[in-house]
């Protein structure tokens, strides 16, 4: 185990379990993003730093971050103040980002990104490939992640030309990359035959609830050698 991803769910009494696409932009119609997401990065940080001892030294916890929370310096300052309360590491924290992101106020943007960068904290690009693909992004931005999207992780097997080509011009870049949405045995062997050296998906474990999480990790633990410093 490499790193993990906080996925945010809402469970209504009425409605079940409600997918993040259908309550966060409504979070952002009604102005609540930014504090739903500092809720999100404190409870991310709280869970890794409760296992931290039983996890590799450089085992990241990942974010997603939305749109509306790039606005003036309240993210900066806010993850600021978290990794200096908690005491957290900064290069175990990894903020993803999506593509459409870069192109709303590409300034605004790239400042906050510089300054989280300049923090030592790890910076992603989410979904690679189903966006606007700029690689201009990728050399104008301060990435040290490109997630490849789970749609063309779904065709590796009978196209794996784009797959292949993503992971050599990140070789290139120096860009560490994940592939997202991995299921199947097949599907992680190919991508070893063309080096992805990290994956996450179905194949490893489905998402799990705070508790579950910390079962998986202390069986995982268990099966492995002790980390250190």
């Amino acid at each position: 185990i490499c790193g993990a991803e906080a996925l945010l769910r809402w469970h209504d009494e009425r409605m079940g379990m409600v997918a993040p696409d259908k309550f966060i932009p409504v979070l952002e119609d009604m102005g609540l993003i930014q504090e739903v997401g500092e809720f999100v990065l404190q409870q991310a940080c709280d869970t890794y730093l409760g296992l931290q001892q039983n996890l590799p030294p450089d085992f990241k916890i990942a974010v997603n971050l939305s749109s509306r929370q790039f606005t003036r310096d309240r993210l900066i300052s806010f993850v600021r103040r978290l990794l200096a309360d908690t005491q957290m590491l900064p290069r175990n924290l990894e903020l993803e980002i999506t593509e459409s992101i870069l192109m709303e106020d590409t300034d605004l943007v790239l400042s906050q990104l510089k300054e989280l960068k300049e923090q030592g904290i790890s910076l992603a690009i989410d979904d690679f490939g189903t966006g606007y693909s700029s690689l201009s992004y990728l050399k104008k931005f301060p990435f040290d992640i490109l997630k490849i999207d789970r749609s063309f992780i779904n065709d590796i097997e009978e196209d794996n030309g784009i797959v292949e080509a993503i992971l050599a011009m990140s070789q290139r870049l120096q860009l560490n990359v994940v592939a997202e949405g991995v299921e199947t045995k097949n599907q992680l062997r190919l991508l070893k035959k063309f080096n992805c050296s990290c994956a996450q998906g179905y194949y490893f474990s489905k998402p799990l609830a705070e508790e579950d999480f910390r079962k998986l990790v202390m069986h995982w633990r268990a099966d492995n050698t002790v980390f250190s410093e």
